[in-house]
């Protein structure tokens, strides 16, 4: 019984209670900390204190100091290792947090306890997952929707120019090869070195968190596990504070998070790391901030719920069904990271081929939204990521869309479901439009020809003869003719100014099939508070200027257009004149 009692009393006494402020750590002092290097249970290491760096980061200090132990004379400081709590005199005196990259020392900067309580006491505010409440107005659509994914692309870029760094997390992944994990998930990538660590879910019973026990933070699970390894600094109540430095930076957010194992610690040159693996899922991370990351044992996190089918010659079609974070600017990305994946697994080689991509996604309260692209290519299944609204590149307009809708400044929109559906066929089947030509003149409302010159990826060009026809109002006049590709189309509609208009105005854009014949003049026409007013006098425009007004968005107006369907997936734009005479004149 006293075996037990001893047993007890020397793995399972609560960690030191008290907290030594920054101003009482002095060079010279010693101390331990509390990690784990293979398994769940936490082991000692030694420290002693450097110095202090006084407002190191705002409001900040940090805490220089050389780590001991066997396993850190070998590997350094190591990836992983964040939040490891450490203790001076019986105190809690702050957790790792940053190092220095290709360190030969065991050298660690410790975020001050002070900081990593103070940001566990602060209340949460309980905001929903999706983001703040909504903003009343949207003042500048173009800059807020249009460029909405430069702030949703990757909000959690980190340079490493810097030699101190936050020591990083361990990046846990199953079913995506380690040495791809940056090419699929170039948002995550800068988190932390990724390693294949295999799933363990479910294989053991979840366990409350203690100072120097694995966490994971998991961000994709299923078919693919994505999940970020670090270490519990501070338990208080159900507060845990974990890492010792932001995760991505974002405040408040609802992230699952769990318990890990540690399988073994990987030495290398630049970063050695914990190769670790989440086991089982225990409340939510709740605030992310400069000091410390702060989980909730009791928060439920919930998941977005994301299927990928793809269906390849020679192959039986594949569903592949994955559980993603909910957030604004997360979950849109990690969809669009799996749905590469699963094109991967199953196409594999860089050949040519032509695919077609079916998103569709269910934003609560609205009817589904469905968007279909096709796309050809001569590396195999290159899907580009979303750049920009307008520029699509090799990016499917449903990815684009769903960011937007998600980051739009008319109302916050919850996301229940994500479907893509991919299928694959052999062979090329994109042409750029080179040329077009047209004889010098027609006449209103006869059909004539435009011959447009299509140039395929590989292989000799073909000629399409385009029937147009113009009304009788563009007689006795001279047109330039515009033909282009659908996704190389703007959209011809107002700015929208709410969530209706926003809606109807991305699904106005274009796919690859179709070919456009626009006519436009350079005569004025003025968006304004969502429409076109068309046949605006210049006389207009320079009294709006003269009394100081803001005049709104000028576009040349577009008198005419032409839709067609083409098998082939076009690309480009090309244009020509011709004088429209009236049809009464031609006996003359």
């Amino acid at each position: 019984m006293w075996f037990v009692f001893l047993l007890t009393f020397l793995y399972g006494q609560p960690a030191p209670a008290g907290i030594m402020k920054t101003s009482e750590i002095k060079p010279g002092m010693k101390g331990y900390g509390l990690t784990v290097f293979a398994g769940e249970e936490p082991v000692k290491f030694d420290i002693e204190v450097i110095s202090v760096m006084r407002r190191a980061m705002i409001d900040q200090d940090l805490i220089i100091v050389r780590c001991a132990h066997p396993v850190l004379e070998h590997a350094g400081v190591i990836a992983g290792m964040s939040g490891s709590p450490i203790y001076i005199d019986g105190k809690f005196a702050g957790g790792l947090g940053y190092g220095y990259q290709f360190a030969k020392d065991p050298i660690a900067l410790l975020t001050p306890a002070e900081d990593i309580v103070k940001t566990m006491q602060r209340p949460v505010q309980n905001l929903d997952v999706w983001g703040r409440p909504a903003a009343a107005t949207a003042e500048n659509w173009t800059e807020n929707v249009k460029n909405a994914l430069m702030a949703a692309r990757n909000p959690l870029v980190r340079t490493d120019s810097s030699v101190v760094r936050p020591l990083g997390m361990s990046l846990a992944v199953s079913g995506v090869p380690a040495d791809r994990f940056a090419d699929f998930f170039p948002m995550l990538a800068p988190l932390g070195p990724a390693a294949p660590a295999g799933s363990s879910e479910g294989a053991a019973p979840a366990r409350a968190y203690k100072p120097g026990a694995p966490v994971a933070i998991w961000l994709v699970s299923g078919d693919i596990n994505v999940a970020a390894i670090g270490t519990v600094t501070h338990v208080d109540g159900d507060r845990v504070a974990v890492f010792s430095h932001p995760f991505l930076g974002m405040g408040e957010m609802r992230l699952p998070a769990g318990n890990a194992f540690i399988h073994t610690v990987l030495a290398r040159q630049s970063n050695s790391m914990k190769l670790g693996t989440f086991t089982a899922p225990r409340g939510a991370l709740v605030r992310d901030e400069q000091a410390t990351v702060v989980l909730d044992q009791a928060a439920q996190p919930g998941f977005l719920p994301v299927t990928v089918t793809v269906a390849a010659p020679g192959e039986s079609a594949k569903t592949y069904r994955f559980q993603v974070a909910r957030h604004r600017l997360l979950s849109a990305n990690l969809a669009a990271s799996l749905v590469r994946v699963a094109m991967n697994r199953l196409a594999q080689n860089a050949t040519d081929l032509t695919f077609t991509v079916d998103h569709e996604f269910q934003m609560e309260g609205l009817a589904p939204i469905r968007f279909t692209d096709s796309f050809s290519s001569t590396e195999g299944l290159n899907l580009s990521f979303p750049g920009g609204w307008g520029n699509w590149g090799n990016t499917s307009r449903g990815e684009i869309a769903l960011q937007l809708l998600l980051n739009n400044p008319f109302a916050r929109l919850a996301l229940s479901r994500v479907d893509v559906r991919v299928q694959v066929s052999r062979g090329l089947n994109l042409y750029r439009i080179r040329k077009v030509e047209t004889t010098p003149v027609a006449f209103a409302d006869r059909e004539f020809n435009l011959k447009v010159t299509l140039q395929p990826l590989v292989g000799e060009e073909i000629v399409k003869s385009v029937p147009v026809r113009l009304p009788r109002s563009f007689a006795d006049t001279r047109v330039i003719l515009e033909v282009s590709a659908g996704r190389d189309t703007p959209v011809d509609a107002a700015e929208p100014k709410d969530i209706k208009g926003l809606l109807d105005f991305i699904q106005k854009s274009m796919d690859a099939h179709s070919l456009v014949v626009t006519v436009r003049s350079p005569a004025p026409q003025l968006d304004m508070e969502g429409m076109l007013v068309s046949d605006v006098p210049l006389s207009v425009l320079d009294t709006l200027v003269r009394r100081g007004m803001s005049a709104p968005p000028r576009v040349e107006q577009t008198l005419h257009r032409q839709i067609l369907r083409f098998p082939e997936l076009l690309t480009g734009i090309g244009r020509c004149q011709v004088i429209i005479k009236n049809p009464n004149q031609e006996l003359k």
